[in-house]
């Protein structure tokens, strides 16, 4: 079996200029790499996990909107946002198709040299359009429109708070309908909040307790602050 070193070791010779091209750095990081591109007011990232028998794969890309994040924390003093975690994942249906073909068991020195050649086409192909157009919020909030299930949505905004998160970005478009929007965002909350499962979860009901108030708190602070 090749070691995790030997293959970081390809990888970093494979990749490190490709990506310096454009932007992008190997930052290693605990079981995986970051691949990385800090800009003003966004940071554009993707993993490189590396497992225990050879096993590597990349992940989706995913999008940090840093003022999204700092208004989150501002309201909750929560720590998970300023962790650099991601706003957006892009599931796309085209990077979906492609997942497949950037992940493998390395056992020898050409599977890494090809599985790098597939992602740099990739990476070119479908990873750095779909980097700059939901680096964009109005393109952030075309795609919320467009996703017409909740699993839909929770494929590209993780997380409970994803119904503040889109508050954050309509107020940055100065949307005419940012009001509609946060009516619809306490009206999910309380229907969540109200539904049966959640009563009879005190964890559950905990935490979208939480997210009710922050959520209003966030629009109180949006109605009265530029973003």
């Amino acid at each position: 079996m090749i070691g995790k070193v030997q293959i970081r070791k390809w990888i970093n010779e494979l990749l490190n200029e490709f990506l310096k091209s454009f932007g992008f750095k190997i930052s290693p990081i605990v079981g995986a790499y970051g691949i990385v591109k800090r800009e003003d007011n966004i940071i554009k990232y993707h993993f490189l996990s590396q497992h225990t028998g050879g096993e590597i794969a990349f992940s989706y890309p995913s999008i940090r909107f840093n003022e999204v994040e700092k208004i989150m924390f501002e309201i909750t003093k929560l720590g998970v946002y300023e962790a650099e975690n991601e706003t957006i994942s892009i599931n796309t249906e085209e990077i979906k198709g492609v997942f497949d073909l950037v992940q493998d068991t390395i056992t020898q020195e050409e599977q890494i040299v090809s599985l790098c050649e597939n992602f740099k086409r990739y990476f070119v192909d479908l990873y750095l359009p779909a980097f700059e157009k939901y680096s964009k919020p109005e393109n952030v909030l075309q795609l919320w429109d467009s996703l017409d299930t909740l699993e839909k949505k929770t494929s590209y905004f993780p997380g409970p708070d994803k119904y503040i998160k889109i508050l954050i970005f309509s107020k940055m478009c100065n949307e005419p309908q940012f009001e509609d929007r946060c009516r619809e965002s306490i009206s999910r909350y309380e229907t969540i909040l109200n539904s049966e499962e959640t009563q009879n979860n005190e964890m559950l009901k905990t935490g979208y307790t939480e997210d009710l108030e922050n959520c209003k708190k966030v629009i109180e602070y949006l109605r009265v602050n530029e973003v």
